[in-house]
């Protein structure tokens, strides 16, 4: 797959509780997803492969969501809604594959 960049952007009252203290839960998308998150005034760029920035767009914006109910994101919201968003991708391939073993966790993690 080819290199993509997107813009998303992020309303001025829920920057600081989605992004986190210093961008911390930007960097955690990136470190996991392995893409470039870049934020500035009242957006977000996402730089890397075609299907990891729709990864990491799709995690970002269940972050805004949820900010917007009012709700504080912490590490543990950044850590479920990437491991939600993984479950998912899992399923579908299960079902595209007829694998039933790769809609589960390896065992031991």
């Amino acid at each position: 797959m080819g290199s993509t960049e997107q813009t998303i952007d992020i309303p001025a009252e829920l920057e600081k509780n989605v992004c986190g203290f210093m961008d911390v839960n930007l960097h955690k998308i990136e470190r996991t997803l392995q893409v470039t998150m870049i934020e500035r005034d009242g957006s977000v760029k996402v730089m890397g492969e075609e299907g990891k920035v729709k990864k990491a767009i799709s995690v970002f914006e269940n972050l805004v969501a949820l900010a917007r109910r009012g709700e504080t994101v912490t590490e543990q919201t950044v850590n479920y809604a990437l491991s939600s968003r993984f479950r998912r991708a899992r399923r579908r391939y299960s079902k595209s594959t007829g694998n039933s073993s790769a809609a589960r966790p390896p065992v031991g993690r």
